[in-house]
């Protein structure tokens, strides 16, 4: 009988719902009557998808439109110019109803049509994606081959996947890049581009589509610009949108160039170079910025520190009340003079785009190109953001090795074993590229399952999907967010169970040469590109130790005119999170076999490395007699299939020389610096958290994939 009354009352609900509903339909479609010089007529509205806090709208575009008004419960809520009949709304609250209507307006705004009255309702959940598709175009290139735009755009991809751990996966639109074939009109009396006549033209080369046509389609997410004569910026948002939601207006507030569009969007434009990344993180200083300023209610600025002030001259300090977002980019001594950066000592997290955790005072600028930046340590607690919202507290010592920082064993050097002590660091093998601290930062944004206090526990959404994700407290159950934690302490790696999305590739010495760059003017695409997948024995000879091989295929071609040598990686497994206990380790045994262009495999090869983390690890370096070799030119390792097979002792040995990399403190004598050497040691093989194997080439220039790099490794083992 309850039930009974309940399914009554839902439906006299209904009624008066859709009574609403037609009368304000009646209402509009009376006031289009009115005029009869207008010739308007209905057309029909759906819903394609919902989900709780978004509707997407879907009706049959009219020829004479020029643009459609969208009205919910009464009240216009948007236009779109966009000729393809969609309109997504979003704010909404999970569970309710509403009710849509559409008025068809020509270009003078006069009515033309209107729509059949909608009522549509929204769940209860909203999925995370992880796919996210970019249109990256190219302006008027004539007859440019785009290889050096093409190699770089290939590497942001591998970037951002690898930073998110599949939070972030590109996929281009149409697959590559778009070249079209005409220049952008630029706003009077400058050569910078006109953003509202860029979106909405139809003349790109997108199958007669705007670029708003395909962000109200869902077909594109962004834009990425990467070749132009006229001026863009590097982040610039276009729609209707502002970040922070609608009717939020603070000083942080990220206001778009309007158009007319359901959704906001950004039109990214970089140099093919290793700053685009340091851009690319003003981008999402800006918009994480702008979310948790604009929503204290679920990021209060309720942590306390003590932080210097923005005067580089001075070492001055006061109190300051910071958001979580904040807490993220707090620095060591000095973040710039921003008023929304700050640094404070003993308490170093990520840093931001132009500071690394570690930089000093001394420091004005784009530090992340000091040397001293790099060889710095901090006491800094930056791993607790991998497992964000569980903050443990407890800081390590931090220097640029975590941000990819190497000793660069040049070949045909004596060993550098006597000179690295215990400061490798200081030494003249010290190198970094800039990319590299980047990728540091942008795999520490949080990306892990969940929903606390309202926050996602996965940041890439807020930074992909800021129209659905926009900072207000989330309330609903949220689905799909991919869990890579690998926390078992089995056996490392299984060689009968090779999948290639286990592993990840990273070139961290990317050419780009900031000296040049001002002398010269020249770029390098910012890294090499490395594409991995799985063969079998019927299609590789010689794969003896199991079923299956990994295959690795490196893109070389740089833009710099001299060769030169990089070092690529490739580790296991990708998360960089497996922590083993190899305690009894004893031997690493693998084998490489080279396949195309064997000879660009040059330099000191190949390096293992095992890591507990960036910062601390234990690492191989091949030699011979004292000097630093290539063993891939030694033919004692190599077999009848072309395998070069390697076994190395734990332990070192005269062919293999052995460094432990991590902090060890500077005044301890002697014998204490030994038994600190061996701690650390011990502490890294009770908790290894990734294998990485190090292969140096030198760069082709060519554009054909037939003179790339590539080989097989193989028998992975751990004894």
């Amino acid at each position: 009988m309850k039930a009974r009354v309940l399914a009554s009352r839902a439906g006299i609900v209904l009624a008066l719902i859709m009574l609403f509903v037609l009368n304000s339909y009646a209402e509009r479609k009376n006031e289009l009557e009115q005029i009869p010089s207008r010739n308007t007529t209905k057309f029909e509205l759906r819903v394609v998808s919902s989900d709780a806090v978004s509707v997407m709208l879907r009706w049959h575009p009219r020829s004479d439109a020029s643009s459609y008004e969208v009205i919910r419960d009464g009240t216009l809520i948007g236009r779109t110019s966009a000729s393809v009949g969609y309109f997504t709304d979003f704010d909404l609250a999970p569970g309710r109803l509403y009710r849509y209507s559409v008025v068809a307006e020509n270009s003078s705004g006069a009515p033309v049509g209107f729509s059949e009255p909608l009522v549509a309702r929204t769940g209860t959940s909203a999925a995370i994606r992880t796919r996210y598709k970019v249109l990256a175009i190219a302006f008027n290139p004539g007859s440019d081959s785009l290889v050096k735009e093409n190699a770089f755009l290939q590497h942001r991809i591998q970037f951002l996947k690898l930073a998110s751990l599949g939070s972030a996966d590109i996929e281009l639109y149409k697959g590559g890049i778009v070249s079209a074939p005409v220049q952008p009109a630029v706003d009077p009396g400058n050569n910078s581009v006109d953003y509202k006549d860029l979106v909405t033209r139809r003349d790109l080369g997108l199958s007669g589509y705007s670029i708003i046509d395909l962000i109200e389609k869902g077909e594109i997410d962004h834009v990425w610009v990467v070749k132009s004569s006229v001026d863009f910026a590097e982040n610039a948002l276009i729609g209707n949108r502002p970040i922070q939601g609608p009717g939020i207006s603070t000083p942080n507030t990220w206001v778009p160039i309007r158009v007319n569009c359901s959704r906001s969007f950004f039109v990214n434009a970089y140099t093919p170079d290793a700053r685009a990344y340091d851009a690319y993180a003003h981008m999402v200083e800006g918009v994480m910025t702008s979310i948790s300023d604009g929503h204290p209610e679920s990021w209060p600025r309720n942590l306390s520190y003590t932080v210097y002030t923005p005067d580089r001259s001075s070492y001055a300090t006061t109190s300051a009340s910071l958001n979580l977002w904040e807490k993220f980019r707090l620095a060591d001594e000095w973040n710039g003079p921003s008023s929304v950066a700050y640094a404070s000592k003993g308490n170093g997290n990520m840093g931001s785009s132009h500071f690394p955790p570690t930089s000093l005072r001394t420091c004005e600028d784009y530090c992340y190109f000091d040397l001293s930046t790099w060889q710095r340590y901090i006491g800094s607690a930056a791993d607790d953001w991998l497992y964000f919202p569980l903050f443990s507290g407890a800081p390590r010592m931090l220097n640029g090795y975590d941000f990819g920082a190497f000793n660069h064993y040049t070949e045909g050097d004596p060993s550098y074993s006597d000179e690295l002590g215990t400061s490798p660091e200081l030494h003249r093998s010290f190198r970094f590229g800039t990319a590299s601290f980047h990728q540091w930062w942008f795999a520490h944004l949080p990306h892990n399952a969940g929903v606390t206090d309202g926050i996602l526990n996965n940041w890439w959404p807020y930074l992909y999907d800021f129209n659905r994700f926009d900072g207000v407290p989330v309330n609903f159950e949220v689905t799909g967010i991919p869990t890579h934690r690998i926390s078992h302490h089995a056996l490392p790696f299984n060689p009968n169970n090779v999948d290639e999305n286990n592993w990840g590739y990273w070139n961290s010495e990317n050419g780009w040469n900031f000296e040049k760059w001002l002398k010269h003017g020249e770029l390098a695409p910012g890294a090499k590109v490395g594409r991995m997948t799985i063969v079998t024995r019927r299609d590789v000879p010689g794969i003896t130790e199991a079923a299956f091989a990994l295959s690795v295929t490196i893109e070389n071609t740089q833009d710099f005119e001299e060769v030169g040598v990089g070092r690529n990686d490739v580790f296991y497994p990708v998360s960089r999170n497996a922590h083993w206990n190899l305690q009894n380790l004893r031997q690493v045994r693998f084998a490489v076999k080279p396949y195309l262009n064997p000879q660009l495999i040059a330099g000191t090869n190949p390096i293992v490395r095992l890591y507990k983390n960036g910062g601390q690890r234990i690492e191989f370096v091949p030699r011979v007699r004292g000097t630093y070799a290539n063993m891939f030119r030694d033919q004692q390792f190599r077999d009848a299939a072309g395998w070069f097979r390697f076994a190395i002792p734990v332990a070192g040995d005269e062919t293999w020389e052995k460094h432990i990399i991590g902090y060890i403190e500077p005044g301890l004598s002697a014998s204490a610096k030994q038994a600190a050497q061996a701690q650390l040691e011990a502490e890294i093989l009770k908790d290894v958290n990734y294998v990485e194997i190090s292969i140096r080439s030198v760069t082709s220039r060519s554009v054909n994939p037939d003179d790339f790099v590539s080989y097989y490794i193989q028998g992975i083992s751990f004894r």
